[in-house]
């Protein structure tokens, strides 16, 4: 089989990690009895026409070759995807000092006045070697191989001329009548004194294919190990599993450049050497990194002083972020930060709204109450407190609520729509009573509390009967679905009976009108409610604890500046730090 080299563009076979425009392609050459010295110098030839000189030099480390590629991203680049493509092959000739240790000796017993000297090449490790070529102005006398304690007596290839530089055809370049295999090779050589030359330019033809590859960030740890020789599968299909017919394959790389980078307080440039070793020499590449990447930046809370969002009540802030060099026309896809506050149990639900209907409200004195029917799958356990909307009159009002049993079908699921109807004051004390200043305009939210939590009965609503004792008051109504039973109103004396609303609160536009109330308790301990809920529009609901509770919210990407609406169930003093948001530039 005669000597092939395939110098094609598109096989590269870079040994550096450079491109495969400056490699081009070398194949691995074939070798057998009937490769002549000619096949191989025109071999040499057309790999240093090819392939510039630097480009061979391979550092090798123990015994192992290497290719290298620098990998340059934002230090804080978040990492969806990312691989490179390794090749390893067998590469016949490969230049001596990228796999050897190499120094100039005297001519060995024998040569002293025919040859100029000996090239000692010190393999480190033993390889299996067929072919030698020198540079054309050397020849080459004899080669010897190592036997443990020195170079053996019979040379693996004779010197069959007295002058090498005679048939200078011949000397350069020589195929050895049997391959060997040795840890080290003495080439006695005539020809020039330039000595440096002779071992920039010395050619092995080294056919092992490569084995034990391992990948690894220079300086961080190995991301990716096999063990064995490279054989090349059937397929051209480059994948993860295994080796394609050009002795290439893919490596995941995500998790291991996503443990490096992700460094939200820096943009700055990181560059991380990939290095591709093997145990023995070939043709060694590593592709150009195919990535999908975002950015992650540490930002703070807009118009803040600090990092501090209170909250004296249950309520709503919305409050933006911002970055210093986050682009304000970036596409948000994530936000993460430590949510720390250390809030009490008590739940008030809805924590925000029902809004006011300007359509009706209801008025109460000594002598007119109302009844209002209670939710019945809030979620809580025990009730302390019912928050009602509310004005006082001229003087002012006291009020307070007394709670109701039910009677409901027994048939019927429990839900917000079933109907239910008031029976008789329960047995629990009503509540203290509440003052309401005179004259205000706008609505207060005023809390009647329980003197003892009330258990909620899970099968049936409660009602509740708001009371005014002194002056008058006005309660607040909402529009809702007229689905809902929560909230439904009765009216009548202090002591009942309490008649449903007149007809005209069946009618269109009037069906939805409910009291508008808030509910404060705990609920069981099996089925807690967290007592922040957080919107982006991505929402989550929170427990934020002493020492933080790391919220990640993630979906569906959002242009714009960010803004987090926080919605507290309870009073708390919430801090929020190390906020990052991800985008996609």
């Amino acid at each position: 089989m005669p000597v092939f080299v395939d110098s094609s563009p598109d096989k590269p076979t870079a040994t550096d990690g450079v491109t495969a425009e400056r490699t081009g392609g070398l194949r691995a050459l074939q070798f057998n009895g009937g490769v002549t010295a000619d096949d191989l110098r025109d071999a040499v030839k057309d790999l240093e026409l090819n392939h510039d000189l630097d480009l061979l030099d391979i550092v090798v480390a123990q015994g192992r070759m290497e290719a290298r590629r620098d990998l340059t991203l934002p230090a804080n680049a978040l990492v969806d995807r990312a691989s490179v493509v390794v090749t390893a092959r067998s590469s016949a000739l490969t230049a001596a000092r990228a796999v050897a240790q190499l120094r100039l000796g005297p001519p060995p017993p024998g040569y002293e006045d025919l040859a100029d000297g000996a090239l000692i090449v010190d393999l480190g490790v033993p390889r299996t070697v067929t072919a030698i070529a020198v540079p054309e102005s050397f020849g080459i006398h004899q080669v010897r191989t190592w036997t443990g304690t020195g170079f053996g007596p019979l040379p693996a290839f004779p010197s069959p001329l007295p002058d090498p530089l005679e048939e200078s055809d011949y000397g350069s370049t020589i195929v050895l009548p049997a391959e060997v295999r040795t840890e080290r090779l003495e080439i006695t050589y005539s020809g020039g004194d330039d000595g440096q030359n002779l071992m920039d330019r010395a050619v092995l033809a080294l056919p092992d294919a490569p084995a034990n590859l391992q990948l690894a960030i220079e300086g961080s740890g190995i991301v990716w190990r096999e063990q064995g020789i490279v054989t090349p599968g059937p397929d051209e299909e480059i994948t993860t599993t295994g080796w394609n017919s050009e002795g290439k394959r893919r490596v995941d790389l995500t998790a291991a450049l996503g443990a490096r980078l992700g460094n939200p307080r820096s943009a700055d440039p990181v560059t991380l050497v990939l290095v591709l070793t093997s145990s023995s020499p070939g043709a060694l590449a590593i592709s150009a990194l195919e990535s999908e990447t975002r950015r992650i930046r540490r930002c703070t809370l807009a118009g803040q002083s600090g990092e501090v969002v209170s909250f004296s009540n249950a309520g709503r802030v919305v409050q933006a972020l911002t970055g210093p060099d986050l682009p304000t026309d970036a596409t948000v896809s994530e936000i993460r930060f430590t949510a720390s506050a250390s809030p009490r149990p008590p739940r008030t639900l809805p924590p925000v709204g029902p809004e006011a209907s300007d359509k009706v409200a209801l008025t109460l004195d000594p002598d007119h109450a109302v009844l209002v029917r209670l939710p019945v799958t809030s979620g809580l356990e025990h009730f302390e407190a019912l928050s009602v909307a509310a004005t006082g009159g001229p003087e002012g009002a006291e009020i307070r609520a007394l709670l109701w049993d039910s009677r409901v079908d027994a048939e019927e699921r429990v839900s917000e729509s079933m109907i239910s109807v008031p029976t008789a004051p329960l047995e629990a004390p009503a509540t203290d009573p509440a003052s309401l200043e005179a004259g205000a305009q706008a609505w207060a939210w005023l809390s009647l509390t329980f003197p003892e939590p009330v258990p909620l009965p899970p099968d049936r609503p409660l009602w509740a009967a708001i009371l005014c004792s002194r002056g008058a008051a006005t309660l607040a109504m909402t529009d809702t679905t007229a689905a809902t039973e929560a909230g439904r109103v009765r009216v009548g004396p202090a002591t009942g009976p309490f008649q449903a609303l007149p007809a005209l609160f069946d009618r269109e536009g009037y069906a939805g009108l409910r009291a508008r109330i808030r509910m404060i308790g705990t609920a069981p301990a099996e089925a807690p409610l967290d007592p922040l809920a957080i919107g982006w529009p991505a929402a989550a609901t929170v427990l934020p604890t002493k020492k933080g509770t790391r919220v990640i919210l993630s979906g569906a990407a959002v242009a714009g500046g960010p803004a987090l609406d926080l919605v507290a169930l309870t009073p708390m003093t919430l801090t929020l730090t190390d906020i990052d948001v991800v985008s996609d530039s």
